[in-house]
């Protein structure tokens, strides 16, 4: 299932994209389908978005043209603050969702966790 779908389930809106990446279906839908309640589909969507996110910062060092890099640096932290605000969905209590602010916010943010996109080949 790709984020446009994931998206649509867990706002009730239609999807915009038809066909997701086939690799990662396979390594996201179980978990989505597995879903019983809302709060898991909320945590499925903030994984992906911290997925995306540390992606972003992987392939920063990756590219090779200044007109790339400064694509995906305007990207990264859209997907960052996306992933912030399922945190809030998660803990709408702002008070425990501060005693966690590490978590939702990293004081930088890296590489880890990025997906591989050489294992997930676009169909």
């Amino acid at each position: 299932m790709d984020s446009s779908r994931l998206y649509a389930a867990v706002t009730s809106s239609e999807p915009t994209v038809a066909a997701a990446m086939p690799g990662s279906s396979s390594e996201l839908l179980p978990g989505i389908e597995a879903a019983t309640v809302g709060a898991e589909l909320v945590t499925a969507a903030y994984n992906l978005e911290e997925a995306i996110t540390a992606t972003y910062a992987a392939a920063l060092g990756q590219f090779n043209s200044w007109q790339a890099a400064a694509e995906a640096s305007k990207i990264l932290p859209v997907d960052g603050q996306h992933a912030v605000v399922w945190s809030q969905v998660l803990f709408p209590d702002p008070n425990e969702w501060e005693a966690q602010i590490e978590r939702w916010i990293p004081n930088f943010q890296s590489a880890s966790g990025a997906i591989n996109i050489t294992e997930y080949a676009a169909s």
